[in-house]
């Protein structure tokens, strides 16, 4: 007769997260407030008799956060925002943000957009400034800036336990997503990541639960992030939308960046430069896309060519029917998109 082995496992947890100091501000055309917080979390995952799959280990983060928000007059909003985390964290987010009935802009470091476009910037790390105007027929972004790094995408079968390795180092921090056959990790929980030299690691947690799975060998992990490897010389974009009825809005968008690639040579001229252009169509109800289809071409100084087209689909009858659908097609090596975690081709 076998004996049956219980296995035990165990695991520390400990999380915290407070503020750390509050301002407010409050005058008769003026109110300002400002608060902090800091946020520390720390795991630690063992057993004595470790069942076979059982991933110890400890994971430990934290992070300090600022932020600003405040009205002048009544008419104009003020917000921003510094955060920090850490010794990982090289470039710090940085900006500030005021916004009236029409417009407004960004200055600092910030995650640059262009609103409504799915192709083109929808997500780049950048210092410089972003100026939009919002009207009820016509709207304009404009960005100029210098990215932190520039798109890059790598892909992994799963192995389990161990590092995986991204060959385009250094990493801008935060600039990573990371998908885990369709779900997207998130950073801390489901995965740690050293930034200077591209590693990433799955947590304790995340391995206990997948490496004892059915079926997880060989499922793909898809990494989209921006590098540092080709400093960003200069990056500018804008966008342009028109609604001439109320149900039809036209949109066109541009970008063009100049990359410094591998020169060594102090104060080196950007030797290629990528470019793009899109069109984009939206069909209006309630000023909610219910069809919005896009197109993007994207140019590089060898000579390629890269097309890009998406489509989207949000139509609700009522509110006991609601009908969603989303169709993206991008070539190989289209990357006006930025770090969109999305596999090229």
């Amino acid at each position: 007769m076998k004996k049956a082995i219980r296995h035990r496992t165990m695991a520390v947890l400990m999380s915290w997260a407070g503020v750390v100091s509050a301002l407010e501000v409050k005058e008769r055309d003026f109110e300002l407030k400002m608060e902090g917080e800091k946020r520390f979390h720390f795991e630690d995952r063992f057993s004595p008799q470790p069942p076979i799959g059982f991933q110890s280990g400890f994971d430990r983060r934290e992070d300090l956060s600022l932020s600003l928000d405040g009205r002048l007059y009544e008419r104009y909003r003020l917000t921003g925002e510094i955060r920090e985390a850490g010794a990982w964290d090289p470039e710090d987010i940085l900006w500030l943000r005021m916004e009236g009935p029409l417009g407004g802009f960004i200055l600092g470091r910030f995650d640059a957009k262009l609103p409504r476009s799915a192709l083109i910037l929808t997500d780049r790390r950048v210092e410089g400034g972003q100026v939009f105007f919002h009207h009820p027929r016509i709207s304009a972004d404009a960005i100029l800036s210098r990215p932190s790094g520039r798109p890059a995408f790598a892909k992994f079968l799963f192995a389990g336990r161990g590092a995986y390795l991204l060959n385009e180092t250094p990493v801008v921090y935060e600039s990573e997503k990371i998908d885990f056959d369709g779900a997207l990790l998130a950073r801390g929980r489901d995965y740690t990541i050293e930034y200077s030299t591209g590693r990433f690691y799955l947590t304790p947690r995340f391995l206990s639960t997948h490496v004892m799975a059915a079926g997880s060998a060989g499922k793909v992990i898809r990494v989209g992030y921006e590098s540092q490897a080709g400093s960003g010389a200069q990056l500018s974009a804008g966008r342009l939308e028109i609604r001439p009825f109320p149900f039809l809005s036209l949109g066109a968008a541009g970008l063009i960046e100049s990359v410094v690639r591998d020169s060594l040579e102090l104060g080196a001229e950007p030797k290629s430069g990528t470019q793009g252009a899109g069109f984009q169509l939206l069909w209006l109800g309630d000023s909610v896309p219910i069809l919005a289809t896009e197109a993007a071409l994207q140019a590089d100084a060898a000579g390629g060519r890269s097309w890009a087209r998406s489509a989207l689909l949000n139509y609700g009858a009522s509110n006991r029917f609601r009908a969603q659908g989303r169709y993206q097609d991008f070539d190989p090596n289209f990357s006006l998109s930025g770090n969109s975690g999305i596999e090229p081709g």
